[in-house]
């Protein structure tokens, strides 16, 4: 099953992002893919799956879509939206949005402890603290990863992950 998800994963990492509506659904399935390969501690698969947008993008609507009928492992996804990072509370994903990236470090603060991963988007950003960030380069969707970012957050995360994207130190 691993090796469908990753020949997926890669199939969708090379194709082409030929408009703004379908560069939101591949990223939105590429963070869909994200939870296949990273492992969150068992105390936090007993609720939801909480993926906290922090900043307005239109990957919300595509992740509310996405949420109606996906799961992560037996947990159902539930979409939240926060104009305040001290809101954020126990979130597995935060997602901060391109016109909020400038408080990635305030939302690496908030959620330290919280075995959060931290998804932006743009480059560069992986390097001041991001776990994941995707990147649009020409007419490609990939993205940014760093193994010691995620380790950093008490989560674990599979090599085929790490080897799809370009992995920062």
């Amino acid at each position: 099953m691993r090796k469908i998800t990753a020949l997926l994963l890669i199939g969708i990492l090379f194709s082409t992002t030929d408009s703004f509506g379908q560069t939101e659904k591949l990223k939105t399935v590429f963070i869909y893919n994200f939870t296949k390969y990273i492992d969150w501690p068992e105390a936090k698969t007993k609720s939801d799956f909480e993926i906290a947008f922090v900043g307005s993008t239109p990957l919300i609507g595509e992740m509310r879509q996405l949420a109606q009928t996906r799961k992560v492992g037996d947990q159902a996804i539930k979409i939240k939206e926060y104009q305040s990072i001290s809101d954020i509370g126990q979130a597995h994903i935060v997602i901060i949005s391109p016109n909020k990236s400038s408080q990635l470090q305030s939302v690496l603060n908030a959620t330290k402890s919280k075995n959060t991963l931290v998804i932006t988007e743009g480059a560069g950003l992986v390097r001041k603290g991001s776990s994941i960030s995707l990147i649009v380069q020409g007419n490609k969707l990939t993205y940014e990863i760093s193994e010691s970012n995620i380790k950093a957050r008490s989560l674990n995360v599979s090599g085929h992950l790490l080897k799809l994207g370009n992995q920062i130190q």
